[in-house]
C-alpha cells in the first residue's frame, strides 16, 4: 500500500525563500498583523498570478502512484473540478474535502484526502480559528476491504488551538481502535511528533515517516522541520518511505507499507 502526503501551497510556487513570501502574502497578505489582510478584490488579481503550478504538484503525486492521497492547500474553488478529475483518471474511487472555515469562497483551502479502495466517510469535526493558521481542513474514511480508518488533518500553528485539535486527533484514534480497526494518521500537523505525543498518547504505539518537510529549500533564517507526518499502527511494517521536492514549500512525503 502506497500513502502520500503534500501541502501543495495552493497551486503556487514556494520553493525558494522569495516565492514562499510571495505565495503566502498573496493569499493572506500582512493578517494577522492586519485584521483585514488583503482586499478580496486584490486577492483576485494576487492569487490567479501565482496559482499555476497544480498541474506540477499533480505530476510529482503521479509519479508515485499512492493508493490513499491526503492533499493540503488546495484551493478547492479554483482548483476542485480539475484535480477530482486527475485523481479519478488515476484510478481514485473515494475523494472527500475538508473545508478550512476561515476563507471565503472562491479562496477556500481544503485538505483532500483520496483513496483508490472503495471506502465510507467517517465523521470528523476539527476545531477551526478565523485567523492564517487557524487550521487547514481535515477528514476521515473508513476502507471496509482493509479494514482500516484514515484520518487526514491539516493542524493549527502552535498555541492552544493546535493543543485542542491534538486531542481530538487523539479521541478519534481511539475511537476508532475500540472498533477494532486499523489506523493510519497522516497530515501536516504543524509541529513534530515529539509535541504530538504530549498530547496524543494514543500515538505511542505507531510509527511514522520521519524526515524534514518544511521548508523545502535551505535558508538561514529556519531550519526545516518534520511536521508532515503519515502515522501508521502496529499491523503494518514499513517497507519504504521518504520525501520528494517539488514547487511547494513543504515536501511530499510518501511511504510504503506491508
Amino acid at each position: 500500500m502506497r500513502i502520500v502526503l503534500y501541502n501543495i501551497l495552493f497551486g503556487m510556487r514556494g520553493n525558494k525563500l522569495g516565492d514562499a513570501v510571495l505565495s503566502n502574502l498573496s493569499m493572506h497578505g500582512l493578517r494577522p498583523v492586519l485584521p483585514c489582510g488583503l482586499p478580496r478584490w486584490l486577492r483576485k488579481l494576487t492569487v490567479p498570478a501565482r496559482n499555476k503550478y497544480l498541474k506540477n504538484a499533480i505530476s510529482l503525486v503521479e509519479n508515485f502512484s499512492p493508493d490513499i492521497l491526503c492533499l493540503n492547500e488546495v484551493l478547492v474553488d479554483t482548483h476542485g473540478k480539475e484535480l477530482e478529475k486527475k485523481l479519478h483518471e488515476m484510478g481514485f474511487t473515494t475523494i472527500i474535502y475538508g473545508v478550512s472555515l476561515h476563507h471565503l469562497p472562491q479562496f477556500r483551502i481544503s485538505l483532500v484526502l483520496a483513496t483508490k479502495a472503495k471506502a465510507e466517510t467517517i465523521p470528523f469535526s476539527l476545531s477551526m480559528e478565523n485567523r492564517p493558521g487557524g487550521s487547514g481542513g481535515a477528514g476521515s474514511l473508513f476502507i471496509p476491504s482493509e479494514n482500516l480508518a484514515v484520518l487526514g488533518v491539516h493542524l493549527a500553528l502552535p498555541g492552544t488551538l493546535l493543543d485542542t485539535e491534538l486531542e481530538e486527533v487523539n479521541t478519534w484514534m481511539q475511537n476508532q481502535k475500540k472498533l477494532g480497526r486499523r489506523v493510519l494518521v497522516l497530515g501536516d500537523f504543524n509541529t513534530d511528533k515529539k509535541q504530538i505525543d504530549k498530547k496524543v498518547p494514543a500515538l505511542s504505539s505507531f510509527t511514522e515517516t520521519a524526515a524534514p518537510t518544511c521548508p523545502s529549500f535551505k535558508t538561514l533564517f529556519k531550519k526545516s522541520d518534520c511536521i508532515d507526518h503519515i502515522f501508521f499502527d502496529e499491523s503494518f511494517q514499513n517497507v519504504n518511505s521518504g520525501v520528494e521536492a517539488g514547487y511547494s514549500d513543504h515536501k511530499l512525503v510518501w511511504a510504503e507499507l506491508n
